[in-house]
């Protein structure tokens, strides 16, 4: 048994050495369906059906195309390095990686659905607690190795049963997607001794120090499988979705979202259509919880992550889900549960208002947390009334135990405006050798700019930012003013 463990954990361990060389990549982009390598996330005719117009996609992230045809359709896809290996030389490797990784798990202790299932969360980058342990990365690749096209009739019977449920199922993606979306540093000792690829500074399946982009191949994983058997689970059972805990809910929903949306925004080589539409699965995945346990992540992601752009899109989503809540409430309803969103508004405000605020660093979260201070002061009588008593404590306010000095807060706010304009007016200009002028004329430099103009000012871009920020400031203040009177 032991022997057999070791060989077990040998033959895993081998999987992320392996998958780079046998499967590189170099990005993540939208490919119009029907071109070359696009066959993992073209749509396909479903079984059965006559009419080749209404067909089905493997992939979770397709965007069809126009009835007039302008507008082709297009699916994800991770891209292939040029160089690499494809056809009858591509699939023999990628068989016999298949062949060592079905070997590795039929040598385990233990089964492969416990070992899947239970695939550690509270360390995602460590190498699962020693030598002879196999680390929660060798074990999402099994299942992303699963989940890849013509693999899984390869790793029979070491394979997730056809019965599992979705919500047991979905579980195992996205722990797998969470592992992979953490490992950030993705520069292992991963060497083919081939020719180097010339037409592109990546390298491909030969001569080059593979980069595994295993943040590329977890997105990927999200968008294909993990976010449609979310959208299943949740058809399935949707108690699965009332809580974020318990027996049919093991996967760390918070912690699992925020390193989605932290990764789709600081990872590179991401084709920028292929970025906006994975945001968009992330945001339709969270739907699909109740709206108790969305707060509960929007809250818990707000204060957690140190990434403005997501912070405003979080709390951006939290508005639009907020506000069409309040607007379906009776105005005759019991004001308790008005009450109870109230207390949700102004736990999102403190959050994003109070506390050191940089304007040119957090702007988007500013800017979407004054945009939900703005609707309030603009919404009609009697939910508008009743949430504006909570948003001041100055003179003729409500008195009410969980309120907030809007005011108070602008007034920071402004402070800082103020402090930031001072210290752009104290600095000097473009034309200096320190490292904001050698990164304005590196910026000018790729948008196409030469010569003396191809510097980029970058004083000017972040007065513009400060000033968006002070002018609907100034907007918040004058619809509350309109407001009392």
């Amino acid at each position: 048994t032991i022997v057999m463990s070791m060989v077990s954990v040998f033959l895993l361990k081998l999987l992320p050495q392996a998958l780079p060389v046998v499967a590189p990549i170099e990005g993540l982009e939208l490919a119009l369906c029907g071109s070359a390598d696009a066959d993992a996330g073209c749509p396909t005719t479903l079984q059965g059906e006559s009419d080749p117009k209404k067909v089905c996609s493997p992939s979770g992230i397709h965007r069809p195309g126009s009835a007039s045809g302008s507008s082709p359709a297009k699916s994800l896809r991770l891209r292939r390095p040029c160089g690499a290996a494809s056809g009858g030389d591509a699939d023999a490797a990628l068989t016999a990686l298949c062949t060592l990784a079905r070997d590795g798990a039929a040598a385990s202790s233990r089964g492969l659905l416990p070992l899947l299932e239970e695939i550690e969360l509270g360390d995602p980058t460590g190498d699962g607690g020693g030598d002879l342990e196999i680390s929660p990365l060798c074990l999402s690749l099994f299942v992303l190795l699963t989940e890849m096209p013509l693999c899984w009739h390869r790793l029979q019977p070491q394979v997730l049963p056809v019965m599992l449920s979705p919500a047991r199922r979905l579980n195992v993606l996205m722990r797998s997607c969470y592992v992979l979306v953490s490992h950030t540093d993705d520069a292992p000792d991963v060497v083919d001794l081939g020719e180097a690829c010339t037409n592109t500074g990546s390298g491909s399946a030969g001569g080059f120090a593979a980069r595994p982009r295993w943040v590329h191949r977890g997105l990927e994983l999200f968008g294909r499988c993990a976010g449609p058997m979310l959208h299943l689970a949740a058809a399935h059972n949707q108690k699965a979705f009332q809580s974020l805990s318990g027996p049919l809910c093991r996967w760390h929903p918070q912690r699992t979202f925020q390193a989605l949306l932290e990764a789709l925004a600081s990872t590179g080589d991401i084709e920028r259509e292929a970025r906006g539409a994975l945001f968009c699965a992330v945001r339709d995945a969270m739907q699909r919880f109740a709206w108790p346990c969305r707060f509960e992540m929007y809250r818990n992601i707000i204060k957690k992550c140190r990434v403005d752009s997501i912070i405003g899109a979080v709390v951006t989503m939290f508005k639009d889900d907020w506000w069409s809540i309040v607007q379906a409430m009776s105005p005759d309803e019991d004001r308790k549960d008005l009450a109870e969103e109230r207390a949700r508004l102004i736990e999102i405000l403190k959050a994003t208002l109070s506390g050191d605020v940089q304007i040119v660093d957090g702007m988007d979260t500013l800017t979407a947390s004054l945009n939900i201070a703005r609707l309030v002061a603009l919404a009609r009588a009697p939910a508008g009334a009743f949430l504006r008593a909570s948003l001041r404590t100055g003179i003729g306010a409500v008195a009410n135990a969980g309120a907030i000095d809007l005011d108070a807060l602008l007034r920071g706010v402004s402070q800082q405006i103020d402090f930031e304009l001072r210290l752009l007016d104290a600095s000097p200009g473009v034309g200096g050798e320190g490292l904001a002028d050698l990164a304005a004329r590196a910026m000018g430099e790729a948008l196409g700019r030469s010569g003396e103009e191809a510097a980029v000012d970058l004083q000017a871009i972040k007065r513009d930012r400060i000033t968006m920020v002070a002018h609907l400031v100034a907007r918040v203040r004058e619809v509350f003013a309109a407001a009392e009177t």
